[in-house]
């Protein structure tokens, strides 16, 4: 039970949506939605800062209604060794901002007059996957310095 925590190498600073768009095309939504993240990462190394950005893509089942949008978030590191640091941004960096998501998109689907869509709490281990494999490989994934 007496286990050491380590405190982590990172801190989540800020979060802001780029871009949002909302597509409405029929007045009957389902309540069954499809939802898809796309993520990308930037190191920038000379302000020790990550920049993950989330592609966000929610649909009813009904394709009545269709949200996306681009946020990002800005977290600070303190180490040199970025190798160090991939793991747990990998996989804690989406799941710190998906809350941010949830509640965005509840808010301007009820502020918008409709039924608010409240998306449920999600694993993000495989968004997490893609951004660690993206970042592996190079794909949608660069360091600034």
């Amino acid at each position: 039970m007496n286990k050491k925590v380590e405190k982590a190498r990172f801190r989540f600073v800020e979060y802001l949506f780029k871009e949002t768009s909302i597509k409405l095309t029929g007045e009957d939504i389902s309540d069954d939605v499809e939802f898809g993240i796309e993520p990308n990462g930037i190191f920038e190394e000379d302000n020790k800062m990550f920049i993950l950005t989330l592609n966000v893509l929610v649909k009813d089942k009904k394709s009545s209604l269709e949200v996306k949008m681009t946020v990002t978030g800005k977290f600070e590191y303190e180490t040199n060794d970025i190798q160090e640091l991939v793991p747990y941004l990998g996989f804690n960096a989406p799941a710190i901002m998906f809350p941010y998501i949830r509640a965005y998109i509840t808010n301007i689907t009820a502020l918008g007059g409709m039924s608010p869509i409240i998306l449920p709490t999600l694993n993000m281990e495989s968004v997490g996957k893609e951004l660690l494999d993206k970042i592996s490989s190079n794909k949608g994934f660069t360091t600034n310095k």
